[in-house]
C-alpha cells in the first residue's frame, strides 16, 4: 500500500433539488458558499456496494495477509446510511446477490477465497463488540461483564480483557457468528447516545504472526455543512 491512511466519501442519495453541496470532480466537494473539502475518492449517490468495497476495502486484504494490522472506520451522523454501507442492517445471507452487499460481507468473502488461493495454513478468529453508553459489551459473549479496554506492556497493544475470539473456518461461519452477535446489537434511542459497534477479524499463520483487521461504525455529532 502506498498511503497508511486513505479518507472517502459516500453520499446517500437525495433530491438533487434540495442538495446544499456539489460534486467539482470525483475528489472534491463543495459546500456553499465557497468550502472545499477533499478526498481520496468520493461515491456519489449513485455509486453501488461493489464498488465501494471493490476501492476502499479490498486493498486491504492482500496486506492483512502479509503481516500488517488494518483499520476501516465508518464514520457519519445518525440515518446516513453507515450501517448501510457495512452491510449490516440485516441477517446476512449466504446466498444474497453479492453485488448488494455491504463492506464486511464482501471483504469476508473475498478473504477466505484469498486464503484458499494461496493455499497458506491460516487461523482466522472473530470478536464481535460494541461501545454503548460507553460500556463495552461482548456480543458473541452478552453475558460478559466488566469488559475493559487494556495495554499489554511487552509491545504496547491496545486490547479487551476478557473479550471473546471466535475461531471461524469459512464463510458460513463467519456469517453465523455475525448474525449471532446482530440479535443483541442495542440501536440508539436518542441522538444524544454514544453507540459504536465494531468487528475484529484475527489471523493468525502458521508462523505464529498474528494481524489484525477492525471494522468499525461510528456516529459522528456534528455535520460539516452548515
Amino acid at each position: 500500500m502506498s498511503e497508511n491512511l486513505r479518507i472517502f466519501l459516500r453520499i446517500k442519495p437525495s433530491n438533487p433539488s434540495k442538495s446544499p453541496f456539489s460534486l467539482i470532480n470525483s475528489q472534491t466537494l463543495l459546500i456553499p458558499p465557497n468550502k472545499n473539502y477533499s478526498f481520496d475518492q468520493i461515491f456519489p449517490n449513485s455509486g453501488s456496494q461493489k464498488a465501494l468495497f471493490l476501492i476502499t476495502a479490498k486493498p486491504l486484504i492482500k496486506p492483512f495477509l502479509s503481516g500488517y494490522n488494518c483499520s476501516y472506520f465508518v464514520n457519519g451522523q445518525t440515518g446516513t446510511g453507515k450501517t448501510y454501507s457495512m452491510g449490516l442492517l440485516k441477517k446476512l445471507n449466504i446466498e444474497e446477490n453479492e453485488e448488494n452487499n455491504g463492506i464486511i460481507p464482501q471483504f469476508l468473502r473475498n478473504l477466505f477465497e484469498e486464503i484458499e488461493q494461496n493455499n497458506e495454513k491460516n487461523e482466522v478468529f472473530m470478536s464481535f463488540f460494541q461501545i454503548y453508553c460507553d460500556e463495552i459489551r461482548d456480543l458473541l459473549n452478552p453475558e460478559a461483564k466488566g469488559l475493559i479496554i487494556q495495554e499489554k506492556k511487552e509491545n504496547n497493544e491496545t486490547f479487551i480483557r476478557d473479550l471473546i475470539e471466535t475461531p471461524i473456518k469459512s464463510l458460513e461461519e463467519a456469517y453465523k457468528m455475525i448474525n449471532a452477535g446482530l440479535v443483541f446489537r442495542k440501536i440508539a434511542s436518542q441522538v444524544t447516545e454514544k453507540l459504536y459497534f465494531l468487528i475484529k477479524i484475527i489471523r493468525k499463520s502458521i508462523k505464529l504472526h498474528r494481524e489484525v483487521i477492525q471494522f468499525s461504525r461510528f456516529i459522528r455529532r456534528k455535520s460539516i455543512i452548515p
